[in-house]
């Protein structure tokens, strides 16, 4: 789904925030929103221009995507929070998935 490697340390940034604060999973929460919602306006608009593939990919498949990382975002206890996460088991679910 996502994968994303927050730094240890961001010299840009004063010492007394942490970086897993500027750029974990509070702001994610925030942002995903509203980075949907522009999204799926922006996918509505610059359809006309696109082929059916990428239309069928964009307005069909890409909303459940999003709707997916949102709930997976929304959920505490999801493994993409888990600082031990491998980006292997998804791809062992997306084949479990895929087949089924």
């Amino acid at each position: 789904m996502m994968y994303c490697c927050v730094p240890r340390v961001v010299h840009s940034v004063s010492p007394r925030y942490k970086p897993s604060k500027i750029f974990g999973c509070d702001v994610l929460k925030y942002t995903l929103n509203s980075f949907k919602m522009q999204f799926q306006v922006w996918c509505y608009k610059q359809n006309i221009m696109w082929t059916d593939h990428t239309k069928l990919f964009c307005l069909d498949y890409l909303p459940k995507y999003m709707d997916l990382l949102h709930n997976e975002v929304l959920n505490n206890k999801s493994p993409i929070w888990s600082m031990k996460y491998k980006k292997s088991a998804v791809k062992i679910k997306i084949i479990e998935l895929d087949s089924s």
